[in-house]
């Protein structure tokens, strides 16, 4: 599995024009939550609501993401995928 620390703002790309982004790190109740943006081809785009430490979905039928740790203003989100769907974060796509 992939971990990769994110901030609000910030987003992670996937082989195939797939996209999320982390629209927000918030409190909800007594739990830290995070709000996310997907971007899939042929798609609408999707919001994703109050995932929690521990929480998953499955972003493509080979790709499960999963909320691994809240760490001060970044959200570690962890990829299962397999070696060939490549994924990285967007700032390194813009250099």
């Amino acid at each position: 599995m992939l971990v990769l620390n994110r901030e609000a703002g910030e987003s992670v790309e996937m082989t195939g024009d797939v996209s999320l982004k982390v629209l927000a790190i918030r409190h909800e109740k007594s739990h830290r939550v995070i709000d996310v943006k997907v971007a899939r081809p042929g798609k609408p785009l999707e919001k994703i609501k109050a995932l929690r430490a521990g929480e998953s979905f499955q972003l493509l039928d080979n790709c499960l993401v999963k909320v691994i740790r809240f760490h001060g203003r970044e959200v570690g989100i962890g990829f299962d995928a397999p070696a060939a769907i490549n994924i990285w974060r967007s700032e390194l796509q813009q250099h």
